[in-house]
């Protein structure tokens, strides 16, 4: 583990256990690294659509080697820490999202981001399993480099409402213990975090008819979170701030905004 991930991985860490949310602004080169830390931005994070950019690449078709490469150059010019987004962990397998997360810690990286796009139009959300076993791959190596690890639902992005209710519906009337393990274990895994002391919030940036709001309140409060719905982002950081410790999970919407705060 490099000296720089060793120190900035509890740093990164300490920032989630904070009194309040924190705010980490996107950076693609070292000049708006450079800037952004001059602003007082304590930590800073990659995305997947502007590396491309800069490399005249599409979000999609940069390789992990060219991700990491990218990071890389970023954190060897920041002095707080670096997280990435490291996109599906560059390949399908929880092998592979494992040795992805290894990678990451040895360029320097505090943390990261597994989402669970495929990235094949046909099929384009990894099936429930198959997702649930590459986070779990990506947590453990994690664990061993104080990596702080954050896994993104891209349901909201990727498949129609439609088809994203029924998917939650149908886990809540055939497979609940499924669904409450992938919740438990996510909590489970975390060693900062117990199940009797976590908080969960849930940001949606789009927005959604009521009715499925409600559905997902009744999904939700199944799995015994309390919920409570913020449609400013004001709001949202005042109920966050209200939390000692939470989960923030952050799912991309079409359109509009709003945030769902669950706590449990």
């Amino acid at each position: 583990m490099p000296a720089g991930q060793s120190e900035h991985a509890p740093r990164f860490r300490a920032l989630h256990q904070g009194a309040g949310p924190f705010v980490i602004p996107n950076v693609w080169d070292g000049g708006s690294a450079a800037i952004m830390q001059a602003l007082g931005f304590e930590a800073l994070a990659t995305s997947s659509a502007a590396c491309a950019a800069t490399l005249g690449k599409l979000d999609g078709e940069v390789t992990r080697e060219e991700a990491l490469t990218h990071a890389g150059l970023i954190v060897s010019v920041s002095a707080c820490p670096v997280a990435a987004d490291l996109e599906n962990g560059f390949g399908h397998a929880p092998e592979t999202v494992a040795e992805t997360i290894r990678f990451a810690a040895a360029a320097g990286l505090a943390g990261g981001s597994i989402e669970d796009a495929s990235g094949d139009p046909a099929a384009p959300i990894y099936e429930f399993e198959h997702a649930v076993d590459r986070v779990a791959a990506a947590a453990a190596e994690a664990r061993r480099h104080g990596f702080v690890l954050t896994a993104r639902a891209e349901n909201f992005v990727h498949r129609a409402e439609r088809q994203l209710l029924g998917d939650l519906r149908s886990r809540e009337v055939g497979d609940l213990d499924a669904a409450q393990t992938c919740f438990r274990e996510a909590l489970r895994h975390d060693p900062y975090h117990t199940a009797a002391h976590a908080q969960l919030a849930i940001l949606l940036r789009g927005q959604l008819p009521e009715t499925d709001l409600d559905a997902m309140r009744l999904l939700l409060e199944h799995y015994e979170f309390e919920v409570s719905l913020a449609r400013t982002v004001a709001d949202a950081m005042k109920a966050l701030a209200s939390l000692p410790s939470f989960v923030l999970l952050d799912l991309m919407l079409p359109d509009g905004d709003g945030t769902l705060v669950l706590k449990h």
